[in-house]
C-alpha cells in the first residue's frame, strides 16, 4: 500500500518527535548515572566508571574522615570553639578524646569522608559562621599520617533571643575540594558558660598557663595557643628568641611562678633546647615547694609517632600525652 506524501511527511515528523524524546531520555540517563557516580565517591563504594579522583590522590592513599566538634549551645556575647580534625577512619576515637581533651563541653557535629591523600599533601580547613566572626576561618596543614586539628576561636554576638546558626566546615587537598561537614551551633542566653566547666563534677579550670616549647615547633604550639585562647584561659606562649639577658630571664620565671599549668612540648629539637630545660626545671622546682604541688606539668609529644624520651629529672611524668 502506497501512502500519500502528506502521511510521509507526518510520519517523519513522528519519527523526529521520538528521536528528540529518546535523545532526551538519553541524556536524563547519563546524568543520573553521573550523580550515582558521584554519590558512590563520596560514600566510599567502589565505582564500574573510570574514577574522576584528582590523579594526585590514587586509590592507595590514605582514605581520610572530617570530623567536626563543637558545642551544642552557647552564650551571646561570647567565644565558642569549633574544631575541625582530618584524621584516618581508625582514628576516630584519638580525635574525640582529644578534642574533649581540649574542650570538656564538646560534642560530635559529624563526620564525612574525603579524598584520598598521600604524605605531604597540603590540607586546607575553612569553617563559615555566616554571620558569626571568626579567628583564622582558614588553616593549612600537611598530611603525614598523624591527625591534624584546626582550632576555629568563634565569636558570638549579644542578641536577646534564641537563635541557630548554620555552620560549614570545607576541606581541600592540593586545592581540589575533599569534602565539607555542616551542622548547627545554637546561641541562647540559658546556655551553660563556655566549656561548662562549672557544671563538669572535679572540673576546674586552669587560671594560667604557661607554654613552653622550642622554636622549630611554633607551629604545632601556636595551634593548641588558639584553642586556650579560644576557652577563654590567660596563657603565656614563651618565644624562643627572645629568650637573653638577665631581664628576660626574670620574666620568664615570673611568668612559670604565676602559672597553675606548665606545658610542655617535647620533641628532639626541646630535648636539645638549654632554655626549655630550664623552663623545666624552673616548674619542676616550684612544684616541689608548693603546698598545692602547682604547677602541674604536662608534657606533650609534638610527633606521636616519634615519641622523644624524657630527661631523667622529668621521667616520673607522663610523657605519652599526645593532646591537648
Amino acid at each position: 500500500m502506497l501512502l500519500r506524501v502528506p502521511d510521509l511527511d507526518r510520519r517523519q515528523r513522528d519519527l523526529e518527535h521520538e528521536l528528540e524524546l529518546l535523545e532526551q531520555l538519553r541524556c536524563k540517563l547519563e546524568l543520573r548515572r553521573h550523580e550515582l557516580g558521584s554519590r558512590k565517591q563520596e560514600e566510599g563504594l567502589p565505582q564500574r566508571q573510570q574514577s574522576t579522583v584528582d590523579p594526585r590522590h590514587p586509590e592507595d592513599g590514605d582514605r581520610l574522615t572530617l570530623s567536626g566538634f563543637a558545642a551544642k549551645s552557647v552564650r551571646p556575647w561570647s567565644k565558642a570553639l569549633v574544631q575541625a580534625y582530618v584524621h584516618l577512619p581508625n582514628q576516630a576515637d584519638t580525635v574525640r578524646a582529644s578534642a574533649r581533651d581540649r574542650d570538656p563541653a564538646t560534642r560530635t557535629a559529624g563526620s564525612e569522608p574525603l579524598l584520598a591523600a598521600l604524605h605531604g599533601d597540603q590540607i586546607r580547613i575553612q569553617l563559615d559562621a555566616g554571620r558569626l566572626k571568626i579567628d583564622e576561618p582558614v588553616q593549612e596543614f600537611v598530611w603525614m599520617g598523624a591527625p591534624v586539628c584546626a582550632s576555629f576561636s568563634v565569636r558570638v554576638p549579644l542578641i536577646n533571643r534564641t537563635h541557630n546558626h548554620h555552620l560549614k566546615v570545607s576541606a581541600e587537598i592540593n586545592g581540589v575540594p575533599a569534602g565539607r561537614l555542616k551542622f548547627v551551633m545554637q546561641v541562647d542566653r540559658k546556655a551553660p558558660r563556655l566549656s561548662s566547666a562549672e557544671a563538669l563534677p572535679g572540673y576546674e579550670p586552669y587560671r594560667y598557663v604557661f607554654m613552653s616549647y622550642a622554636s622549630d615547633d611554633r607551629a604545632f604550639v601556636l595551634d593548641r595557643a588558639r584553642t586556650l585562647e579560644a576557652l577563654g584561659v590567660p596563657h603565656f606562649l614563651d618565644v624562643e628568641s627572645l629568650r637573653a639577658g638577665d631581664l628576660w630571664e626574670r620574666k620568664l620565671k615570673e611568668h612559670v611562678g604565676r602559672s597553675d599549668l606548665f606545658m610542655l612540648f617535647w620533641s628532639p629539637a626541646a630535648k636539645a633546647s638549654k632554655w626549655v630545660a630550664q623552663e623545666a626545671r624552673w616548674a619542676l622546682e616550684l612544684q616541689l615547694r608548693s603546698a598545692t604541688a602547682e604547677p602541674d606539668i604536662k608534657p606533650y609529644q609534638v610527633d606521636p609517632y616519634h615519641p622523644v624520651s624524657p630527661p631523667p629529672e622529668l621521667s616520673h611524668l607522663h610523657f605519652e600525652r599526645t593532646s591537648i
